[in-house]
């Protein structure tokens, strides 16, 4: 019984969460996930507003694959690019 009315509850959140955000849309200055742009119409920007630690971030990202693709050799692991 306890568990029916949690699932209600639970159900009438989500839904009114789905009803709110139709309602009401996305808000001024942000882009829906949804819409995507045409990727040969696209202007590249350079990264000079980005910080310094980008770089490091950028070198470590290989070395943290490569150190789990040393640790888990029996698994299959899979990156999406």
């Amino acid at each position: 019984m306890v568990y029916s009315k949690r699932i209600i509850s639970s159900l009438l959140f989500i839904g009114f969460l789905s009803f709110s955000s139709i309602c009401f849309g996305i808000p001024n200055g942000y882009q829906s996930y949804l819409e995507r742009p045409d990727i040969a119409k696209l202007t590249p920007k350079s990264g000079a507003h980005l910080p310094k630690i980008w770089e490091q971030v950028k070198s470590a990202l290989p070395a943290t694959t490569a150190q789990l693709l040393e640790m888990y050799p029996e698994h299959d692991i899979y990156y999406l690019a």
